[in-house]
């Protein structure tokens, strides 16, 4: 009696549990995985209310927005608590559904799915993935208990949770075929009808659902990658014990059709097309549109907590299968799937930091917000393209009269922007989907830069930019002015706090180095340094690292000017080099492209590099930084700085 009573109760006490375990983690978890789409999808459902376009606006995925809403007014963190509820009512109809398929020990799918180790960190976000995978597996749900019509409509809006959603409609439609259930076919195009015609009051076009479909970019921005990429990241979407689990399902899965009669091999098919198949058409296709560069995937492995549920039901397959091979003895079964539970719960921990920390452009981005609000700029109008601006400074970004998305002109950023206005440039979301390079703000006579911000451990975002984020002051044009002059002082005074010691100043009027030319162009004096097509190497720094420091790890930190000659359109494949080579060999290399660092062709521009070394004290290693001309195009040098501070 006490067995069946705690048998019957367990269930609860896991769940609570959760619950309770979730919400402390969304209270402690600083940063949040999703990055500023995160934040993008809290701000639609947090002024839905006062934007009511934003019910059917598609990006902010119209389902997600209408239902986060409420928990949005209580902040960020509402929407956070509105995803840890999400996942874990998929994680109860994940049980209920392995208990229909009569799998062995049920209670073990409900950690399956709370501590895969991608679910368990986007459960502490606001991104729409976690509500996907709850439709999904109530639709399962509702078809397996043969609530098919319901199972249908609710189907139907999956693709309001994610638009890939799509792909799986097929697979109902087959097997409610499969079923003879004809008259709940067009049942499945229940949300399109509601959202067309919802819609159709904002944008007046009955097929906006289409027509304002918002990825219909490709490789040019987001780039492509192997068709395996999912594959080769699947420990750190499900882990490896669900891994395993998976491909013994999917053998189960065969043996059973390849052994079992007619009515069994009907079964295997059904439970095929409802319950498994959602999961590897969704991790197909996601594999396919990143390999092709298509749809504007990224690349990012977080779309896969959409369909952890029905993964976790193919893995409850599996040991189903690998539990039925095993002594029919209780304490044996309960052994191996307390093991297993408590090993998946371990997961999420050894692949994640949990409680999710600040990752490094959000730090920056705080960093930069909090020296904006203690500066004298403090109150002024601010442009910007990173959400976290607005979240950090506490500001309505629908207030007009102090945050503003986006500078207004982009090929001439100083119109529409009065006079003491602030513009935030930061290299993720400025050059690549607000199309504002670095170079476009740091020319233009009609703004001042304030500051720039740079994280101690250099790192590169979209589009190959070395993190950084600007600060910019609306003035009066000054056809004088050198911002990147100002940034170069800046740099120094950075530097000199830091103790920074000076390798090699170079300004090219006298030098060794190569051949520097009056009769071409230069930034400072009349000397640059000619780097041509027939040259492939060009030698800037050459030392003993005994020369340098008595210490074993330093930070090297180089900044050149470059100028490409007018008539190349695309410059590329000329790489600024840093190596550290022991006795003839190299044993540190970093380089960057300098032609894709280089943006505008008619002046010179500033190149920067920051390398970490460690170790250079074992036996006599030479420090290098050169140029390697592999594209062999035509360029100058002038104005060379190499630096270093000691590090721990």
């Amino acid at each position: 009696m006490i067995c069946a009573n705690l048998r019957k109760r367990l269930p609860w006490v896991v769940f609570l549990a959760l619950l309770v375990y979730y919400i402390i983690l969304v209270f402690l978890s600083e940063g949040t995985v999703g990055g500023a789409d995160d934040l993008n999808h809290y701000r639609y459902a947090r002024y839905a209310f006062s934007q009511p376009h934003f019910f059917v606006y598609h990006w902010g995925k119209p389902l997600f927005t209408t239902l986060a809403a409420p928990f949005a007014q209580f902040g960020f963190n509402g929407v956070r608590l509105f995803n840890v509820i999400c996942g874990l009512l998929a994680a109860y109809f994940t049980f209920r559904i392995s208990r229909h398929l009569c799998f062995d020990m049920p209670l073990v799918s409900v950690f399956l799915v709370a501590f895969s180790p991608l679910y368990a960190v986007m459960m502490l976000t606001g991104m729409t993935e976690i509500l996907f995978s709850l439709v999904l597996v109530l639709s399962i749900f509702l078809f397996l208990k043969e609530r098919f019509f319901l199972s249908a409509i609710l189907l139907s809006f999956l693709s309001f949770a994610r638009t890939e959603g799509i792909v799986i409609l097929p697979l109902f439609a087959l097997a409610l075929a499969w079923r003879g259930k004809w008259t709940a076919i067009p049942l499945l195009l229940s949300g399109f009808v509601f959202y067309s015609l919802a819609g159709y009051l904002h944008y007046h076009d009955i097929l906006w659902v289409i027509h304002e479909m918002p990825y219909k970019g490709g490789k040019e921005l987001y780039g492509s990658g192997e068709l395996l990429h999912y594959v080769k990241a699947s420990k750190y979407i499900f882990g490896i014990p669900l891994v395993v689990l998976m491909g013994a399902g999917i053998l189960v899965s065969l043996w059973k059709a390849a052994r079992g009669n007619k009515t069994e091999r009907r079964s295997v098919t059904e439970e095929w097309l409802v319950v498994y198949a959602p999961f590897l058409v969704y991790f197909a296709a996601h594999s396919y549109v990143w390999w092709k560069g298509t749809g504007n995937s990224v690349g990012l492995i977080r779309v896969m907590a959409a369909i952890i549920p029905s993964a976790a039901l193919l893995g409850m397959k599996g040991l189903n299968g690998i539990l039925s091979l095993l002594p029919e003895k209780k304490w044996l079964t309960y052994g191996l799937g307390t093991a297993l539970a408590i090993t998946v719960c371990l997961m999420p921990h050894r692949m994640y930091s949990l409680p999710v920390p600040p990752g490094p452009t959000q730090q920056l981005v705080k960093e930069a917000s909090e020296w904006l609000m203690a500066s004298p700029y403090a109150g002024k109008k601010l442009y910007y393209y990173d959400p976290f601006f607005w979240f950090f400074m506490k500001l309505n970004p629908y207030d007009a009269s102090k945050v503003h998305g986006l500078v207004p002109d982009r090929g001439h950023p100083e119109k529409g922007i009065s006079e003491g206005e602030i513009v935030l440039w930061d290299a993720h979301f400025s050059p690549n989907e607000g199309h504002l390079p670095l170079e476009r703000m740091m020319n233009n006579p009609s703004f001042r830069l304030l500051k720039f911000f740079r994280p101690e451990t250099p790192f590169q975002v979209l589009g190959g930019y070395d993190y950084a984020i600007y600060l910019f002051q609306r003035s009066s044009p000054d056809s004088l002015r050198d911002n990147y002059r100002i940034l170069e002082e800046m740099s120094f005074v950075e530097e000199n706090i830091h103790e920074w010691q000076i390798l090699m100043p170079e300004e090219f009027e006298t030098t060794s180095i190569g051949e520097s030319r009056p009769d071409k162009p230069s930034r400072s004096g009349n000397h640059s340094l000619e780097v041509g097509p027939e040259k492939e190497f060009t030698v800037l720094l050459c030392k003993e690292t005994g020369e340098i420091s008595s210490e074993q790890n330093i930070e090297l930190h180089i900044l050149v000017y470059v100028f490409f000659q007018e008539n190349v359109s695309l410059p590329g494949k000329v790489y600024l080099v840093t190596s550290l080579d022991h006795r003839k060999k190299t044993c540190r290399y970093a380089s960057i492209d300098i032609g894709k660092e280089y943006r505008d062709v008619n002046g010179w521009q500033p190149v920067e590099m920051r390398v970490k070394l460690r170790g250079i004290r074992s036996g006599k290693n030479i420090l290098k930084v050169y140029v390697w001309n592999k594209g062999k195009q035509s360029l100058w040098l002038d104005d060379i700085k190499v630096s270093f501070t000691e590090i721990s």
